[in-house]
């Protein structure tokens, strides 16, 4: 979106609002007062921030739901993490913590989420 407030006119994808008339692929109509301009100007910007806020909102559904990783699980159980399911043969490592990366990863989308809030 461009401002040219010299000119009193928003222009965004091919169409154009200045304060005297209002222009939208190539049909203008022309405002008697300035007010009724700035109505259509606001309700178009809150067109937009709707349409644009709903495309966050569908983002951060597909990250939490699509893009978050299960512990690593592998036939031999020794080479699996032991937070997955079937857990992990190796006694030798603590089997109340993540080896495999899931959790970390999975921390970075919570605090991605987070900080949109």
């Amino acid at each position: 979106m461009k401002i040219k407030n010299g000119f009193g006119e928003i222009i965004h994808d091919q169409t154009a609002i200045c304060l005297d008339c209002v222009e939208k692929k190539g049909e203008v109509e022309h405002a008697k007062d300035n007010v009724i301009a700035m109505q259509k100007v606001a309700h178009y910007i809150n067109n937009e921030l709707e349409k644009s806020h709903n495309r966050v909102k569908e983002l951060e559904k597909f990250i939490d739901e699509e893009c978050r990783e299960g512990h690593r699980y592998c036939e031999d159980g020794w080479y699996s993490c032991p937070l997955a399911p079937e857990g992990c043969s190796d006694d030798s490592i603590d089997q109340n913590k993540c080896n495999c990366g899931a959790d970390k990863k999975n921390k970075e989308i919570d605090n991605i989420l987070r900080s949109r809030k």
